[in-house]
Formats: structure tokens, C-alpha cells, sequence
């Protein structure tokens, strides 16, 4: 079973279900998905939409990084 990513008390809701909702897809559960997508009005979803928007950019930009420690850390091994 996949557990939350560690938020802070005080994150915004949206921040919250969209983390909510990563960890139901991570342990299969599209019933439960789609149960918290259908119980959000219009409001909620343009916010989760945004929250998502910037989590997707700040988790690709940490990706983007981690790949360029990689390549030099393996740049250096090779090089050595």
C-alpha cells in the first residue's frame, strides 16, 4: 500500500486531493478515484486542476535534475 507524500497541515485542500488521489491510482483504486472526482463541484476541480498543473512542473523539474546528477556522477566514474 502506497502512503501520502508528507504535506504540510496547512497545504491547501486541493494540494491535498491531488496527493489523495496519486496515492488511490498508485494502490488501484479507480472506484475511489472516481467517487472523490464526482463528489468535487466545478470550484474544486479548476483548483485541483491548477494544483495538479504545478505539481506535475515542479515534480518534472526535480526529475530533470536528478537525471543531470546521474549523468555527471557517471560521467565521473567513467572518466576516472
Amino acid at each position: 500500500m502506497t502512503t501520502p507524500s508528507p504535506l504540510p497541515d496547512d497545504a491547501p485542500k486541493a494540494y491535498q486531493d491531488v496527493n489523495a488521489l496519486i496515492v488511490a491510482l498508485a494502490n488501484h483504486d479507480l472506484t475511489g478515484v472516481r467517487t472523490m472526482l464526482n463528489a468535487m463541484d466545478s470550484e474544486e476541480i479548476e483548483a485541483l486542476t491548477k494544483a495538479h498543473s504545478a505539481s506535475w512542473a515542479a515534480q518534472t523539474m526535480l526529475f530533470r535534475r536528478l537525471g543531470g546528477e546521474i549523468n555527471r556522477s557517471t560521467n565521473l566514474t567513467t572518466e576516472g
